[in-house]
């Protein structure tokens, strides 16, 4: 009985991070998705610098956003 209760709750745990992997691969791509067409739409109203290509300007924005972020979880994190 115990290996049947073991390999189910393995199966369960396992499901339960699928889970939460999909659901952040979700938002990533969400998010890039967004930045993309962002960037797009900024490209056709005000044009791009010449020097730089959109998929530039995309990975800046996604860039930006993570970092600031991150940097956010960090100071509501700290335990002075």
């Amino acid at each position: 009985m115990i290996p049947l209760v073991l390999f189910t709750w393995t199966t369960l745990c396992v499901t339960d991070i699928m889970k939460e992997y999909r659901k952040l691969d979700d938002t990533i791509v969400m998010r890039l998705n967004r930045a993309n067409a962002s960037m797009r739409d900024r490209d056709r109203i005000h044009g791009l610098d010449a020097n730089r290509t959109l998929q530039d300007e995309t990975c800046e924005y996604i860039w930006r956003e993570l970092v600031g972020k991150s940097s956010k979880l960090y100071i509501n994190d700290s335990r002075d």
